[in-house]
């Protein structure tokens, strides 16, 4: 692939990262949230446990993408290079609400 191949492809797997890590903590929420509804409860860990290896395995697609980034600057970290890109929470879900 090219830089600019790579560079999209890292784009589109960031914003799924950005939307698993924000459901994730929405998710992470309600779950405290339920903890005397046990219907409830066990709904949000299905629905993490569902989530969890989805989102691994963006997070290491994005990761295998910065290698080949990193290779193509002759570089050992994506911090080396104008393309790091942190996480972005676009509806203020950065953390859990426990």
């Amino acid at each position: 692939m090219t830089l600019e191949e790579l560079l999209e492809k890292k784009k589109d797997l960031c914003l799924e990262r950005d939307l698993c890590a924000e459901l994730y903590n929405l998710w992470i929420s309600k779950l405290h949230e339920f903890q005397e509804d046990p219907k409830k409860y066990e709904l949000y860990i299905s629905l993490i446990n569902n989530m969890e290896p989805y989102g691994f395995t963006v997070k290491e697609e994005i990761r295998e993408i910065n290698r080949q980034i990193c290779n193509i600057y002759g570089v050992d970290s994506i911090e080396q290079t104008p393309h790091m890109q942190e996480c972005v929470y676009k509806y203020g879900l950065d953390r859990p609400n426990a």
